[in-house]
């Protein structure tokens, strides 16, 4: 599509030439800018598309700030029409109004988006250690859901009650740390994680029905909604 009378038509004899010819050809350094600005452009949908899915879907992650994803959406969205007020503006003057904003650019995660694993089930009725995973890097442990006991729906138990979370180094395994659970939790890398049920009778707990006792690991979402 044209540009006033300037179209991509008219860069195709340059690019011919740079293809065919032997010497080496100059390009005005406003073309190159230029390309840094609609790669840049390329990037910042691609995260905005990242973001808006992560506000879709939020079961898939690792919980995050609702309110520090929309808020980078909007930033992300802001950035978008200046760099296309900016390529427009660049083509139009056929390269006289093009200043170098590369500086500027706001910072972009170059990965997806980290999902969290897949839910782990716990079985109340039992002491054993139950495992959840193992860590590839510094990630988070999140616990959901709810178990009952003495087979009375009355006594219910929150995951995050009445048990312990295990870590437990892969590298030497009778190094581990029996800790309090809580919904979300910190995991260095490079350990396997555990769960355990304190009980004095188990054969009658059972899950719940609608939200039974799990757990699952996954990456912070933080570094990735703030660019890093």
């Amino acid at each position: 599509m044209p540009i006033g009378q300037y179209v991509f038509s008219d860069y195709l004899p340059l690019i011919v030439s740079a293809g065919i010819s032997q010497e080496a050809i100059t390009i005005p350094p406003w073309l190159t800018l230029l390309n840094d600005n609609l790669q840049y452009l390329l990037d910042l949908n691609r995260y905005d598309s990242d973001l808006t899915y992560i506000n879709k879907v939020p079961g898939q992650f690792i919980p995050i700030n609702d309110e520090a994803v929309s808020t980078r959406l909007m930033i992300g969205k802001k950035e978008v029409i200046k760099i296309q007020s900016w390529g427009v503006n660049c083509l139009l003057t056929q390269g006289n109004t093009c200043p170098d904003n590369r500086a500027a650019f706001m910072l972009l995660p170059g990965y997806v988006a980290p999902r969290a694993t897949a839910w782990v089930r716990f079985d109340p009725r039992t002491p054993s250690l139950q495992s959840i995973g193992t860590t590839t890097a510094p990630m988070k442990l999140e616990l959901a859901g709810k178990w009952h006991c003495s087979g009375n729906p009355k006594c219910v138990f929150d995951v995050t009650e009445s048990a312990n979370v295990i870590y437990r180094s892969a590298a030497n395994p009778g190094f581990q740390q029996v800790l309090k659970p809580a919904s979300i939790m910190n995991v260095p890398n490079g350990y396997q994680t555990y769960y355990q049920t304190l009980d004095s009778y188990y054969p009658d707990n059972y899950n719940d029905v609608d939200n039974p006792a799990r757990a699952r690991l996954g990456m912070a979402l933080d570094d990735f909604v703030e660019g890093h």
